[in-house]
């Protein structure tokens, strides 16, 4: 059975949980900012190399909770951004207590 939802609001809904994502996010990386160029060097390179990990681990959750065929998109969307956001704070709480211990 087809789903029925709104896909212009369902696009309004997209947008904006990406830009919640992509600029309202936590920055894992920012405790490294403490060691200067260098932390901030770090910080981008171990950015890169989390991402994307971070978003098949993220969906892999969502999926968990949201079934593709009887729940709406909007629940989707709005769990995938909530569990991205959570495994980010997580991320930045590691580095930050990696960080501590060296600084």
């Amino acid at each position: 059975m087809r789903r029925k939802y709104n896909y212009n609001v369902y696009g309004i809904v997209k947008r904006g949980n990406g830009f919640v994502r992509n600029n309202l996010c936590p920055d894992p990386t920012k405790p490294l900012n403490v060691f200067g160029t260098i932390g901030k060097v770090f910080g981008f390179i171990i950015k890169k190399i989390i991402c994307f990990p971070v978003h098949v681990l993220s969906f892999f959750i969502t999926g968990l909770f949201y079934d593709k065929s009887k729940d709406s998109p909007y629940k989707g969307s709005f769990l995938y951004t909530a569990t991205y956001i959570c495994l980010m704070l997580a991320v930045g709480g590691v580095i930050g207590a990696i960080v501590n211990i060296f600084n």
